[in-house]
């Protein structure tokens, strides 16, 4: 803690505390010198909390839920659609990771006993092209599905602001 004299508009000079980062801690003369702790460690100690205000505010600022059923209220085929490619696009990858685990492993068992499993080696590295063919196929289909979705989604939104506007009075405008 560090001590500054400041000199206010009236003529009165006050002593300030500032801690560590330069951060205004209060006025010398009323405070004692009490060391405090820091950010990271007064979170440390309540965790649970900090994570509950943190998605409090993202809760709030976001408006997932009304976001979603507006999504879904345009097109829940599409919505419907569009979570399942969004699954299949993550589990491609994890299929491609495992295809090659094989292959290696296969390489290797083929390098230690002298004999390649030729015949496994090709049908694993055929297998992986498919799934990398098919992560592609996936995320093609994804995209024009989401750029339909999109589209939907945008007339409904055009359609409730036309209806509002008819609904609301002449003297709104």
């Amino acid at each position: 803690m560090w001590h500054r004299t400041h000199e206010s508009g009236h003529g009165v000079r006050h002593r300030r505390a500032y801690d560590s980062e330069g951060q205004l801690f209060g006025h010398a003369d009323r405070l004692p010198y009490v060391e405090r702790p820091s950010y990271a460690i007064q979170e440390r100690i309540r965790p649970l909390d900090f994570l509950r205000r943190a998605l409090t505010k993202l809760r709030g600022s976001l408006r997932l839920g009304r976001a979603l059923r507006l999504v879904w209220e345009s097109s829940p085929r599409w919505t419907c659609l569009s979570l399942v490619l969004v699954v299949i696009q993550a589990g491609l990858p994890l299929l491609i990771l495992y295809l090659t685990k094989l292959i290696v492993d296969a390489v290797a068992a083929g390098v230690t006993s002298g004999t390649v499993a030729f015949e496994t080696v090709l049908l694993y590295i055929g297998l992986a092209a498919l799934a990398g063919l098919l992560a592609s196929l996936v995320g093609s289909v994804e995209g024009l599905a989401s750029e339909a979705q999109g589209h939907l989604v945008t007339d409904h939104v055009l359609e409730v602001i036309h209806e509002k506007s008819v609904a609301a009075d002449l003297a709104y405008y």
